[in-house]
């Protein structure tokens, strides 16, 4: 803050708040919680800028009566995460009936002095750039007390600029909720796609009976074995014994190991890169894996989700934990069986089928004999069209946000700092 342009000034957080607490402490008030009654907001549900309020724990009606009016929080008032997860910050929208717990901070804003949607976005920004992992105290669990956050440093604009400033951070915010309304609306549609075409298929009026169920007359179950091409090589495969590919073979470059935590449940997930030299792959050549091939986790979390094969490299080596299958396309669409081993029916299956205490896990012997629905192989790919395209407008909805989130982090940079004046 030593380079604030003309007209601001610094201030510290005590000097531009009415009040500034933590939320009641329940063991040293001896309150009780109950199965009914009004919720109490702990740092948990302070998630991205929202409140999720999921299995909360609830105080009687006449606790929250007792302590609401220090402990509940009014419209433009600010809550920040100060114990465990820490500068987790939302600002009030609307009257909503709760508590918080000791560790949230409520700040009230002085509006003479300070907007406090601005005040928000500062706090916001430090969150972001990890200001307060520099004053953590604390041995098993980390704090920030009251002192440290009212010696907090905030830039002040006038607050004609601060309102400016907050304006044009909530214009995007909204621009961002809207996005992620689409994605949560798209993401039910693919599920309610995924329960119907699955199980039912389309346009089907006659129907029989089945070890899973009741499903179309032209629909077959068969083993999951049966889904590879015989014709392939090691078409379905696990990864190497853990004594053939360990951490000192691995190299800067080479090909591409694909690791447990690349598989996403449904997604690749395009971090972590580690590789093999290109001897080190032909000794693994049984445990290579293609483009659009499918694989496999083993291990949870969740246990036999996949993905499919990006053509990122023309070819990988699996990790131990990683399942091949190469699909027979002369009978099988690779993405209809995408989609049904992401389904939860054969996901309830794989699950009832692993073993371990800790951590669930499943082999390649369990998954051979999992039964799977097959539609006609026409079907199979209209089925697959179908949810292909609800991905992809998913896709593109993500990458929207990513793109709004990109803008509102630069924008958080350049105009709270002052180096773009509005």
């Amino acid at each position: 803050m030593s380079n604030l342009p003309k007209g601001w000034e610094k201030v510290f957080l005590k000097e531009v708040v009415q009040d500034m607490h933590q939320g009641i402490n329940t063991v040293t008030e001896n309150i009780e919680y109950y199965d009914n009654g009004i919720d109490i907001l702990q740092a948990k549900h302070i998630t991205s800028g929202y409140i999720d309020l999921s299995d909360p724990k609830k105080v009687s009606i006449e606790d929250y009566n007792k302590y609401k009016a220090k402990y509940q929080p009014q419209i433009n008032h600010i809550l920040l995460t100060n114990i465990g997860t820490i500068g987790k910050v939302l600002i009030v929208e609307e009257n909503i009936d709760f508590l918080i717990a000791w560790n949230i901070f409520l700040i009230k804003s002085n509006q003479l002095k300070i907007n406090p949607h601005f005040l928000f976005y500062v706090l916001k920004k430090y969150d972001i750039d990890k200001f307060y992992d520099k004053f953590l105290t604390g041995n098993a669990t980390k704090f920030i007390n009251k002192k440290f956050m009212g010696d907090i440093e905030i830039p002040l604009p006038p607050l004609e600029e601060q309102k400016k400033i907050a304006d044009i951070l909530s214009t995007v915010d909204k621009k961002i909720a809207f996005v992620e309304e689409n994605i949560n609306a798209t993401e039910e549609l693919k599920k309610g796609l995924m329960q119907k075409l699955l199980t039912e298929g389309i346009g089907h009026t006659e129907f029989k009976d089945s070890e899973l169920g009741r499903i179309p007359e032209s629909w077959e179950v068969i083993p999951f074995i049966e889904l590879a091409d015989k014709n392939i090589k090691h078409s379905f495969t696990g990864g190497p014994f853990g004594s053939d590919l360990k951490s000192e073979h691995y190299t800067d470059i080479g090909v591409r190991v694909i690791q447990l935590q690349n598989i996403g449940d449904g997604y690749f997930i395009n971090n972590d890169f580690v590789y093999v030299s290109e001897e080190k792959a032909e000794l693994l050549k049984s445990c290579q894996i293609y483009p659009n091939d499918i694989i496999l986790a083993k291990m949870a979390e969740p246990v036999a989700r996949a993905c499919l094969i990006p053509d990122f490299e023309s070819k990988y080596v699996m990790c131990s934990d990683g399942i091949r299958l190469k699909v027979d396309n002369s009978k099988f669409n690779t993405e209809f069986i995408f989609y049904s081993i992401n389904y939860d029916n054969f996901r309830k299956i794989a699950v009832a089928r692993s073993n371990g205490t800790t951590r669930l896990r499943i082999g390649l012997s369990a998954l051979k004999s999992i039964p799977i629905l097959i539609p006609p192989l026409e079907e199979q790919k209209q089925i697959a069209e179908i949810l292909s395209t609800v991905d992809k407008k998913l896709e593109n909805l993500k990458e929207k946000k990513q793109s709004f989130e990109e803008l509102k982090k630069g924008l958080m940079q350049k105009l709270l700092t002052g180096e773009v004046r509005v």
